[in-house]
């Protein structure tokens, strides 16, 4: 997960920026640790924010790893044949969704 992370996250974002320091630090946690804090943070929203807001967090999570598995074509020549997500992203896809306790739409899963 953490290979996944840092090579799709730094490919797309310029050093020094802080969103790159952000990236560079989460992905520097183990997948143990990371799945650990989604789950603290739904854990939060449920005891502060309204249905709406710990909805919101899911759907927004879910949304942005989905976006990073996709972000590159993995396998093929010169991205002819590759697939869009490969079987390892799809495995993290679903420990997410595990951990967020989301049921991604049907149209939307990967």
């Amino acid at each position: 997960m953490r290979a996944i992370i840092r090579a799709k996250v730094r490919a797309r974002l310029e050093p020094g920026t802080p969103r790159c320091i952000l990236a560079d630090r989460l992905s520097r946690e183990s997948p143990n640790q990371a799945l650990e804090r989604l789950r603290e943070g739904v854990a939060v929203l449920e005891h502060t924010g309204t249905t709406i807001e710990v909805a919101d967090y899911k759907r927004f999570t879910y949304a942005l790893a989905g976006r990073v598995a996709h972000a590159h074509k993995e396998g093929g020549f010169l991205g002819i044949r590759g697939k869009d997500v490969s079987d390892d992203e799809r495995d993290v896809l679903a420990e997410i969704a595990s951990a967020l306790k989301y049921e991604p739409p049907a149209d939307r899963a990967v």
